[in-house]
Formats: structure tokens, C-alpha cells, sequence
């Protein structure tokens, strides 16, 4: 996911603790599209958008994400919320010393074999892994790790794919 600079700075700018919260709004937002076609809409004012915080996030979440969100809607960057969580998440991971990695296989892993592979990667990087399991039959064998924008490929699908790229 592409993150741009504003999302940077207002995730910065936020303390922690209010991820929970924020999670909250998201979670309520995807469910309802009218409501955030309300918050994002430039025809609704600011005033009508704040009662609207009020009324729906009031009872849920607390008043230092209220007033966050309000300050989203008046400077109209609502809707960056999801980036801004993203942002939150990782400043926790990097303070944490967490890593997360997706790693792709061939076939659904065992246990041993998941924890074998999660020592590794934690040995390599020197952090503690967080690690998102999938699995992608036309791979053929091997695995797939992706840690931030590397990609370590030991599929066989890339094997075949390189020798017959050597044979024409």
C-alpha cells in the first residue's frame, strides 16, 4: 500500500493507545458506506460532519480520536484514516523490533515447519516476526517470502521459468 506524506505526519503525530479507536471507526466505516460517503462528501459542513462524529463515534471510541477525526474532517483528509492506521501500525512494529513477512508455499504448512521458518527469518533480521501465511498452488514447491519491498522467491514455478527462459 502506497502511504503518502500526510498520512506519515498525522500517524506521527498520534499517540498509540489510540489505534484501538481508530481500528473502531475503520471497522465501522467499511460497514457502512453511506456513512462515509457522508464524512468524505465536500457538500456536507464541517458542523453536520462533527455531529456526526458525535452521534456515531461517541459512545465507542474516545475523545482524543473524536477530536482526531474532527480534525480529519476539517482539513478534509478523511479519507486517509486507513493509511494513517498503517502508519500507526508499523511506528509499533519498528519500536517493538517486529517484523511482518508474508510467506507464500505451495501447500498449507505445518506447525514445526511455520516455527522453523519464523527462526530463520528472526536469526536473519535480528527481529521478531509476525508472519502472514498463504498459500498459492501455482508455485508449484518451494516458498515465497516477502519482507517489506524484497521478495525472496525459491519457488519451483520460478525455476521452470528461468531454465526455459535459458532454453530459448
Amino acid at each position: 500500500m502506497l502511504i503518502n506524506k500526510v498520512s506519515r505526519i498525522y500517524a506521527n503525530s498520534l499517540n498509540v493507545n489510540i489505534l484501538v479507536d481508530l481500528e473502531k471507526v475503520l471497522k465501522t466505516l467499511q460497514d457502512s458506506d453511506d456513512l462515509k460517503l457522508v464524512l468524505l462528501s465536500p457538500t456536507v459542513s464541517l458542523s453536520q460532519k462533527n455531529n456526526i462524529i458525535d452521534d456515531v463515534f461517541g459512545n465507542i471510541v474516545g475523545i482524543e480520536a473524536i477530536n482526531f477525526l474532527k480534525v480529519l474532517a476539517e482539513k478534509k483528509h478523511f479519507n486517509e484514516l486507513e493509511n494513517i492506521i498503517e502508519v500507526l501500525k508499523e511506528n509499533i512494529n519498528i519500536s517493538s523490533n517486529i517484523q511482518n513477512v508474508v510467506v507464500i508455499s505451495a501447500v498449507e504448512l505445518n506447525e514445526v515447519n511455520k516455527n522453523r521458518i519464523c527462526s530463520v527469518l528472526e536469526e536473519k533480521l535480528n527481529k521478531r516476526i509476525n508472519a502472514d501465511w498463504q498459500v498459492d498452488e501455482n508455485i508449484i514447491g518451494g516458498l515465497i517470502v516477502k519482507i517489506n519491498d524484497d521478495v525472496i522467491d525459491t519457488s519451483i514455478k520460478l525455476k521452470i521459468e528461468k531454465i526455459k527462459g535459458n532454453l530459448w
